[in-house]
């Protein structure tokens, strides 16, 4: 009969080196003499999944199918191979920034109804408030 023994323990070398991040851990680069990093060349024309795509713009997976629901025109542009939902990073970004706004909607419509542009407006500087006492 055999004795038992508990396992060993890995030594450094055997053991398997830690997976990088999703994003690049380290630098990896396309070519050997190149050192530009591989995830800048291959970041602009990625496609994400819903939880990717939930990382990368700091919204939850439920709003970003809500925002897949919305009618055509609005609809957050996507791609349906199988039943995976995929969305390219860049049209995402160009989809998102049609939600960008600057300033309180109220203040922008209220210009808006005084012929005004908001976006020709010259950038106002804060006023000093003295008070004379």
């Amino acid at each position: 009969m055999r004795r038992w023994r508990p396992p060993r323990a890995r030594t450094r070398s055997a053991q398997r080196p830690a997976a990088a991040p999703c994003g690049g851990g380290g630098v990896k680069t396309r070519s050997p003499g190149s050192d530009v990093p591989f995830t800048v060349l291959a970041t602009a024309d990625e496609y994400l999944t819903l939880s990717q795509l939930a990382a990368h713009s700091k919204l939850s997976p439920r709003q970003l199918r809500n925002y897949l629901n919305l009618p055509p025109g609005q609809a957050l542009p996507c791609y349906r191979p199988g039943r995976r939902v995929l969305v390219r990073r860049a049209e995402f970004d160009a989809w998102f920034a049609q939600y960008r706004q600057r300033g309180k909607p109220a203040l922008l419509r209220l210009l808006r109804e005084l012929g005004l542009d908001p976006e020709r407006l010259p950038e106002s500087r804060p006023v000093e408030k003295s008070f004379a006492r």
